[in-house]
Parts: C-alpha cells; sequence; structure tokens
C-alpha cells in the first residue's frame, strides 16, 4: 500500500467534502472522462439552465458509493480514514465513482428500484431487481481486488483519529 497522504488532495477532478469525509468527482471530470456534459444531460426545462441538478447527482453518486463500502467495513472510522488519505485508494475512488456515475445515467440507481411487478402484482424478490449487484460489474471488480469492498477482517495498526490528522 503506498504512503498516507498528509491530507485529501482537491484538483479539477474531484474534491474532498471535509465534513462529510467523501470525495466527489466534479462535472469536469465527466465531460473529460466520459463525454458527458451532466448540464446537458440532467437539464429539466421546468428548472431552466439555472439547476444544480449535476452537483446534486454526483453527490448522490458519492453517497451511495461510499455508504456501500461502509455497510462492509469492520471499521467505519478506519474506511474513513483510509480512503480518505491514501493516494493509491483515491485514484481507485476517482474511476469507481466516475464509472458508478455512468451507470446510473444509463441504468438509474439500483438501490431506487420500487421492486414491484406492476404486470402481476406482486412484489419482486430483491436479488431479481438487483441481480445481486452493489455496482456496476468494473467498479466490483476494482473494488474487490483493490480491497476497498472487503468482506473479511482489516488489520490495521496505525491511527485513525479525527482530531489528529483532520480528515
Amino acid at each position: 500500500m503506498s504512503e498516507l497522504a498528509v491530507s485529501p488532495i482537491d484538483d479539477v477532478n474531484m474534491v474532498y467534502d471535509y465534513n462529510r469525509h467523501k470525495y466527489f468527482i466534479t462535472q469536469q471530470y465527466m465531460l473529460d472522462e466520459y463525454g458527458v456534459n451532466l448540464t446537458l444531460r440532467l437539464y429539466d426545462p421546468e428548472l431552466g439552465e439555472s439547476t444544480n441538478a449535476p452537483d446534486i447527482f454526483l453527490r448522490k453518486v458519492s453517497n451511495y458509493f461510499y455508504e456501500m463500502i461502509y455497510a462492509h467495513s469492520m471499521n467505519r472510522n478506519l474506511t474513513e480514514y483510509l480512503l480518505a488519505k491514501t493516494i493509491e485508494y483515491r485514484e481507485k475512488i476517482k474511476f469507481c465513482l466516475g464509472e458508478l456515475a455512468n451507470y446510473i445515467l444509463d441504468n438509474g440507481l439500483i438501490g431506487e428500484f420500487a421492486g414491484v411487478n406492476f404486470d402481476k402484482s406482486s412484489i419482486m424478490d430483491i436479488k431479481e431487481t438487483r441481480n445481486e449487484r452493489l455496482f456496476p460489474v468494473v467498479v466490483m471488480w476494482l473494488l474487490r481486488s483493490s480491497g476497498l469492498l472487503y468482506l473479511g477482517q482489516l488489520n490495521y495498526s496505525g491511527s485513525a483519529d479525527y482530531t489528529e490528522d483532520l480528515y
């Protein structure tokens, strides 16, 4: 694993929110990496062009990503610390957030599916709705191979103190 950064790093592609302890990708990153202009893609004629829908969408993507990671973490504080301070993870987070945002734009957010089969007037099994998938396949592969989505035990001997490291 790479050295820990002194503090989270902001750039044109991704910024860190110290209040939420999460990275957020930028509209510019989506445009540069995926050719997606979120302002045009999320345009709502009723709201006009001054809407902040792209930023709300990117926050939602980040929240979904982080909460799924934390849900499978043995120690949320340690996981927050590693995600905020490790440069190696920062690049993986950026890639995963971009892939997840692109996937959600094309397919919708899996976690928001109602799970109702209106044709049969019945409730669908969650496994049918989600296909037992938390993220797009490429994101799952990266998260599992990097240890970010780990279903076992994580051992770390360092400190993960908010007040000491200001992450």
